[in-house]
C-alpha cells in the first residue's frame, strides 16, 4: 500500500471517529481535509474501508465509524431492555443528533436484525 493511501485511510478514520455518532458524507470529509470531492480514491478508499468494517454506510449514503455504530448498538439493546422499546424521541438523545440523522442509523440497526420497527418505535428482535 502506498504512502498516499496509508494517509488518507489514516484521515478518513480518524474523521469518522471525531465525528462521534454524527454520520458524515464524502463531500463533508472532502470540505474539511481539503480534498475535491470528485476524487476517486476518496470514494474507493471509503468504499474499501466499508468492506473492511471499518466504517458502515447508511442507507441516506453517509457513513459512520463501526466502532461508534458498535457503541450505539450497546445504548440501543440496553435502552430497550430497560424500557420495552426505543421511540423516535428517545433515540434522539440516545444517538446525539435529529430525525433526520437518527433514522438511517435506526433502520440499519433493523436491517442488521438487531430491532424491528413497530409503530413508531423500535423493539429487539427475537434473541438479542
Amino acid at each position: 500500500m502506498y504512502t498516499d493511501d496509508r494517509r488518507l485511510i489514516h484521515e478518513v478514520l480518524n474523521f469518522a471517529e471525531d465525528s462521534g455518532y454524527r454520520s458524515f458524507s464524502i463531500g463533508k470529509f472532502c470540505y474539511f481535509h481539503r480534498h475535491h470531492p470528485n476524487n476517486k480514491s476518496i470514494h474507493k478508499t471509503i468504499m474499501h474501508l466499508c468492506s473492511r468494517n471499518q466504517l458502515v454506510k447508511l442507507s441516506d449514503g453517509r457513513f459512520i465509524s463501526s466502532k461508534k455504530m458498535n457503541e450505539i448498538k450497546v445504548k440501543v439493546r440496553s435502552h430497550i431492555r430497560s424500557n420495552g422499546e426505543l421511540t423516535i424521541q428517545e433515540s434522539k438523545e440516545i444517538l446525539e443528533q435529529g430525525r433526520n440523522r437518527g433514522i438511517p442509523i435506526l433502520d440499519y440497526l433493523d436491517t442488521i436484525g438487531l430491532t424491528m420497527r413497530v409503530g413508531n418505535a423500535r423493539v429487539l428482535r427475537e434473541g438479542t
